[in-house]
């Protein structure tokens, strides 16, 4: 999912609620995708405002 030059992701969607999402921390999610991209996080895993959006 990468190139010459880092991500190409734009979105991060965390849709699933494993543990090891947890352990990663949002800061380490955010860290695989492009400096501005978007972490939307379906399953409510992470604090609120750690993320860009919820359900």
């Amino acid at each position: 999912m990468t190139r010459q030059g880092g991500s190409v992701l734009a979105a991060l969607i965390l849709a699933v609620a494993h543990q090891d999402f947890v352990a990663m921390g949002a800061a380490a999610i955010r860290a695989l995708g492009k400096a501005k991209s978007v972490l939307y996080d379906v399953k409510a895993l992470l604090p609120a405002d750690q993320v860009d959006g919820r359900l």
